[in-house]
């Protein structure tokens, strides 16, 4: 019981200070740097390698110089952390300031401690320009500046008040300097490298748009059409929702091309997708499939009347248009639509609804255009379902 006790308060100690911590210690990974969680494993045992490795120095070195005893205790301490550590993160990887930051105390603390005795000893002082890098590499910026300004901290004590660094205050001055130097130059680098990764992800963003999406009218192309029709038909399927199809196109679109130019005909694609886009609701699908064909895919539809009316809007609204690029027009609309109740089962699949709308908007264009034709007919329906 008084165990439970004890670790319910060193959670909730653990917890606000993870919460003081909050807007000095993020516990984000930085760009491209992996997980939080995989990032933290990894400088856990890379810390074990090089505090092992170091551990070994020093003892190598014993019998050749006398090593300072606290130096020993001390590597003694920071290995037995780092096993810890390791352990802790192992089991419990989700990231924590309060781990965060007792290791960047220690990892630089324990460097000054080291470097503090000078002589051979004054090497240590390398291991801040490691540990700076290594922290803004791995959690970003902010890191990078902590660690920096502890790593100053520190070789500035060790100026101040180690008998080794005020008779060759020079070489830690330079140290200092070098930090200094190192932390700005490094943070240009992030933050140009910040710059790159978010250009190359804009950039990424707009191929995948690009793959997916007209470039002419910036609708929606045939692939992803495509896609969202067969996902369309297996809800369907699932009988959680109806929808319809409609298909059209402008009528006698060739003569406006063959008499005012590809350029005015292209104008006009824009002119059919900008006017009709705000009609279509944002659960429904608008795309250009090709030349001068649109799809509409019309989701949770409940009636043929609905899709008749909507049908009724888009010749309207195509009938409408009379001048493109400066010149005159008339043009006009044939519709097919295919509504997904109305088809025999063996007709349900993607090729066979937009076969049974192209079928229909032909059998409009056949009667005259500016119509709407729903298919598939019903001669072609006793066919399929005679089969």
């Amino acid at each position: 019981m008084q165990l439970s006790v004890l670790s319910a308060s060193i959670g909730t100690v653990v917890r606000k200070a993870d919460a003081y911590l909050d807007p000095i210690i993020p516990l984000a990974g930085w760009a491209g740097a992996g997980t939080p969680e995989s990032v933290e494993f990894n400088q856990s045992i890379v810390r074990v390698v090089l505090v092992a490795a170091s551990s070994l120095v020093l003892f190598g070195l014993s019998f050749l110089i006398p090593v300072p005893h606290a130096l020993a205790v001390l590597s003694s301490a920071v290995l037995g952390y780092s096993i810890v550590h390791a352990f802790w993160v192992h089991n419990n990887p989700a990231p924590l300031r309060i781990r965060r930051a007792a290791t960047l105390l220690v990892d630089n603390l324990a460097t000054s401690f080291c470097a503090g005795y000078g002589g051979v000893f004054a090497i240590y002082a390398a291991l801040h320009f490691w540990t700076t890098v290594g922290y803004g590499l791995r959690f970003g910026t902010r890191y990078l500046f902590l660690a920096s300004s502890l790593a100053i901290a520190g070789m500035g004590y060790n100026v101040l008040h180690m008998p080794y660094w005020q008779e060759n205050i020079s070489q830690g001055i330079t140290i200092i300097v070098a930090l200094i130097a190192m932390t700005a130059s490094t943070e240009l680098v992030f933050r140009r490298i910040n710059q790159v990764s978010a250009q190359l992800a804009a950039e990424h963003a707009e191929v995948a748009r690009l793959a997916r999406h007209d470039p002419l009218t910036g609708l929606p192309n045939r692939r992803y059409l495509l896609e969202r029709l067969a996902e369309t038909i297996a809800r369907a399927e699932r009988g959680t929702a109806n929808f319809a199809l409609m298909l059209f196109d402008i009528d006698h679109f060739k003569i406006v091309n063959d008499q005012r130019g590809h350029e005015t005909g292209d104008e006009l694609l824009r002119i059919v997708a900008r006017r009709i886009e705000p009609r279509v609701r944002q659960t429904d699908t608008f795309a250009r499939l090709g030349g001068d064909e649109f799809v509409i895919i019309l989701e949770s539809v409940k009636c043929r009347d609905d899709v008749a009316a909507f049908a009724s809007d888009i010749l309207q609204i195509v009938h409408s248009i009379d001048s493109v690029a400066s010149h005159a027009v008339r043009v006009t609309a044939s519709v097919g639509i295919t509504c997904w109740d109305a088809l025999p089962i063996r007709a349900k699949s993607v090729t066979s609804v937009l076969q049974h709308a192209d079928t229909a908007m032909y059998e409009a264009k056949r009667a005259g255009g500016n119509r709407f034709r729903f298919g598939p007919p019903a001669a072609l329906r006793l066919a399929i379902s005679l089969e």
